[in-house]
């Protein structure tokens, strides 16, 4: 098949293609500070959900009559589910209209969050807080809208304040839910952060940029679901970004979890005091806007060595 591309010279393909990025982002909306700080709350407040049992796993016990160690499997529902979100739900943003996609992904991640918070049960919390976690996914695809709504010399500044959000979230989310629920129970918790997220699902449907298709495309995402073997086995980079994060995913959430049992077994410490220690994450915070700027700086370095412009 000849594309109606085939005729056009590098340079003027190159123009084309500048001039249709420039179309997209027009029509979905310049992303202003206030919209850049809003994605950065909406993101790390989507992502805490995934940690805010943390500090009151021993009231969960006591609440439910189960050991402190059954406990663990709260926990670890909330990653597993956000694991499955990053494999199944965050490729629906390539398909779809990505603001669409999200806004549907709070909406439900506010009602199993209320779900969470009435569940009578151990089972169903935990199945309740798997599908938090795979919900919760839905600050990755934040991130990616960040990203493409972005003009390409500012991508890396957003990526930044929007991990920086990220980073907040997964620090803040033990201080907030200890404090909730030292004062109002684990249920409270759980419900007040259901009616935050619906609310941030409302304010999503003005604020956010439209990016994506409106067409559903089911072939397509099977398709591209059964393309993620393959790109894997592809990219080295890919692969060596996939085990450091697994890594540091796995080294997260069994420091956190454990340190939560041991303050409350070993000091008596209330979820408020173990959340408390979530203040030691803050450090990371700092560092990931100036890194998004310098990744930036570098981007711009390397696009105008002479080699890039030459296969411009």
């Amino acid at each position: 098949m000849v594309s109606k591309y085939s005729n056009v010279t590098p340079s003027a393909g190159a123009e084309i293609r500048r001039e249709s990025q420039a179309q997209q982002n027009k029509s979905s909306g310049a992303l202003t500070s206030w919209v850049s700080v809003f994605m950065a709350a909406a993101a790390g407040a989507a992502m805490a959900n995934n940690y805010v049992m943390h500090p009151v796993l021993p009231d969960v016990a006591d609440s439910l009559g189960v050991s402190i160690s059954a406990t663990g499997i709260l926990a670890g529902a909330t990653q597993a589910g956000y694991l499955l979100g990053i494999i199944f739900l965050v490729p629906l943003g390539d398909i779809f209209n990505l603001k669409k996609v999200i806004i549907i992904q709070q909406i439900t991640l506010s009602m199993v969050l209320l779900l969470s918070a009435l569940s009578p049960s151990f089972v169903m919390l935990a199945s309740a807080l798997f599908l938090v976690g795979l919900m919760s996914s839905s600050s990755l695809q934040i991130s990616s809208l960040g990203f493409r709504a972005s003009p390409a010399g500012s991508r890396g500044a957003t990526m930044g304040a929007i991990m920086a959000g990220i980073s907040s979230g997964i620090v803040l989310s033990r201080i907030v839910s200890g404090a909730l629920s030292e004062q109002y129970g684990w249920r409270i918790m759980l419900a007040t952060l259901a009616a935050m997220t619906a609310l941030i699902a409302i304010i999503s449907l003005k604020a956010l940029p439209s990016w994506g298709s409106d067409e559903r495309a089911s072939d397509s995402y099977w398709g591209l679901i059964k393309s993620l073997p393959d790109i894997f086995i592809k990219h080295a980079s890919l692969r060596a970004s996939v085990v450091a994060g697994c890594c540091w995913f796995f080294v997260f959430s069994i420091l956190w979890v454990s340190l939560s049992v041991y303050l409350a077994n070993e000091f008596s410490l209330s979820s408020t005091g173990i959340g408390l220690f979530g203040f030691a994450g803050l450090a990371g915070v700092l560092v990931t806007r100036p890194a998004g700027a310098l990744a930036d700086r570098i981007a711009l370095c390397v696009n105008l060595s002479p080699y890039t412009r030459s296969m411009s």
